[in-house]
């Protein structure tokens, strides 16, 4: 089943990210998230060959999804309305 990082995602990983009930179903979404984006890095690679900058993005990046600190500031910035 494909599922989208969406406004509500975000809330329900958040709201659950340490409840006793749906922790373990926070912590396999975000397994699922990390295992696509290492896919994504091995395509990339494949179309791309191998890139510090790109590894270090991907890496940076499945670093982040893992820590609940990545998942406010997700929250934060999808709500975060400014002045230009």
């Amino acid at each position: 089943m494909k599922k989208r990082v969406d406004r509500s995602l975000v809330e329900f990983i958040l709201k659950n990210w340490d409840d006793n009930r749906n922790g373990e179903e926070v912590q396999e979404i975000i397994e699922a998230i990390v295992a696509e984006i290492k896919q994504d890095h091995r395509d990339y690679q494949r179309r791309h060959g191998r890139n510090d900058e790109a590894d270090a993005f991907f890496e940076g990046l499945i670093c982040d999804v893992q820590s609940q600190e990545f998942w406010d500031k997700f929250d934060f910035m999808s709500n975060f309305e400014f002045d230009y």
